[in-house]
């Protein structure tokens, strides 16, 4: 049985796909939605290197806008 963890916590799991993956609440989008990064390896270290990374970025203020960049094409 896994257990719930409180709103704005990360989570680490090992998907069906044989890799890590890490969830990340950086905050709400302007239309009001969690903005909820994602980072996958295949180790469950490298996984949570990149997680607390993003969790030190969101709590020093220096988070990207949500979405993707634009391409040269775009």
């Amino acid at each position: 049985m896994m257990a719930i963890k409180p709103h704005g916590r990360s989570s680490i799991f090992l998907g069906s796909d044989g890799l890590w993956h890490g969830y990340v609440t950086m905050g709400v989008k302007e239309d009001g939605t969690l903005d909820r990064r994602h980072r996958k390896a295949k180790t469950e270290t490298e996984v949570t290197a990149k997680v607390r990374k993003l969790e030190t970025q969101r709590d020093a203020g220096l988070i990207d806008k949500p979405g993707r960049v634009p391409t040269v094409a775009e």
